[in-house]
């Protein structure tokens, strides 16, 4: 079993600076955190259910029905209820990419298969998990590309996680698309973007149908009452509240070249605001000389299927904490 994520900040002593995390790197806002001390009195009573006000703004917000969103604790648990739905599956996994979706698949006796890329398809695949665009290396798939394949293996269920989608310039989502799809379901967080990972909240988008047979495998009270505020807060004040991804992704593109000049490392040129990089040594010695001479947490990538020892991620903080990076990467490697 494939174990480990980033974010472990407890792993060593003293970590001030978390590259390992795919979050914004401002943090949260200001105003959400605020408004959320505020109101920390809905935990005398039980959450909605249904989620039902959640729905309504994200249903006006995105424009698609209620009956076709379904609101989750972390988009994780969509995909552990969409592998139960489809227990005993022959599902195709794209390689390498977030390693809960194999996690899921063979809790519930999914027969995987492993690709490369969607043209390796085969026509008896039931289920499909894509991380578009993919975490560790930033590959993405343009929305008609994606489109072709729902076209074209319409019996095959393809689970598209757009986690970090909002982090890329283009459009690419394809949230728009599950009514003219019944073979499409998207899975969507606030995570990343708005930096509340410990709060746990996400949803996902499919016909009514579908998400009305995932409902029914989620158990009751999954989403807690503060998460379900923070999401009717971000999206009644998503403008303001959003972080700068032009900046983000520009800080990112400064940040690869200049590890690209290291000697010795190898950059896996993304555009998004994390990237996948190549060591001569084993990143878990990188990881732990950083964090235990420069307080600098890194991704080690190793456990992600088809990485070998030496890859690491690293996902892009502000500048001053970005040239700490670097200084530590030097010094490792000159």
């Amino acid at each position: 079993m494939l174990k480990g994520h980033g974010g472990n900040i407890s792993e060593f002593e003293d970590i001030k600076y978390d590259f390992s995390t795919n979050i914004s790197p401002y943090g949260m806002h200001s105003k959400l955190k605020s408004y959320l001390a505020e109101n920390v009195n809905v935990f005398e009573h039980y959450p909605d259910i249904e989620s039902r006000r959640l729905k309504e703004k994200i249903s006006s917000f995105l424009n698609v029905l209620q009956d076709n969103i379904f609101i989750l604790n972390g988009s994780i648990e969509g995909i552990y209820l969409i592998a139960e739905l489809f227990k005993n599956a022959k599902t195709a996994i794209l390689v390498p990419t977030f390693i809960e979706y194999e996690e899921a698949a063979m809790r519930y006796n999914h027969k995987l298969i492993f690709i490369n890329s969607l043209s390796d398809l085969e026509r008896d695949v039931d289920l499909v998990f894509l991380c578009n665009p993919n975490n560790p290396d930033g590959k993405f798939y343009e929305r008609e590309e994606i489109i072709f394949y729902l076209n074209k293996f319409k019996e095959t269920f393809f689970i598209v996680d757009e986690a970090y989608v909002e982090f890329l310039l283009n459009d690419i989502s394809l949230v728009e698309y599950v009514d003219k799809f019944n073979n499409l379901i998207v899975l969507k967080s606030f995570t990343k973007v708005f930096a509340i990972p410990g709060l746990r909240l996400g949803y996902l988008v499919g016909n009514k149908d579908i998400v009305r047979k995932i409902c029914n495998l989620q158990y009751t009270w999954s989403v807690n009452s503060l998460a379900l505020l923070a999401g009717e807060f971000i999206i009644d004040n998503y403008s303001e509240l959003k972080p700068h991804f032009e900046l983000i992704v520009n800080e990112s593109k400064w940040l690869q070249g200049e590890i690209s000049k290291i000697k010795r490392v190898e950059v896996y040129f993304s555009e998004l605001n994390f990237f996948l990089c190549k060591s001569n040594v084993a990143s878990l010695i990188l990881k732990r000389f950083l964090a235990e001479n420069c307080s600098i947490l890194i991704r080690d990538a190793s456990n992600f299927r088809g990485l070998s020892e030496n890859y690491f991620r690293v996902a892009t903080l502000m500048r001053d904490n970005n040239l700490i990076l670097l200084e530590g990467l030097r010094k490792f490697y000159e």
